[in-house]
């Protein structure tokens, strides 16, 4: 799911203005801060980690949970 993805779409999709993925020290995608998302893509990280992939972590996403999230939001279809 990972490959291919549109990143700058995804932070478009799950972040307010100015918020965007983290990246380590060579320039990969590793999360979004909790900070940097939309009022919609927060219930979702809400619901997720209640419901479909249990968390206690929630100061931030990792990339497979925003991919999961942009997935929702955008009505595609997802294979969990």
């Amino acid at each position: 799911m990972e490959e291919g993805a549109d990143f700058e779409d995804v932070e478009r999709v799950l972040c307010i203005p100015r918020g965007h993925f983290q990246r380590n020290r060579s320039g990969a995608v590793v999360n979004i801060r909790r900070t940097d998302l939309t009022p919609l893509a927060k219930y979702w990280m809400a619901f997720s980690h209640a419901n479909i992939q249990p968390c206690s972590h929630v100061s931030d996403i990792t990339l497979s949970r925003a991919l999961f999230i942009y997935c929702a939001i955008r009505n595609l279809n997802v294979n969990i």
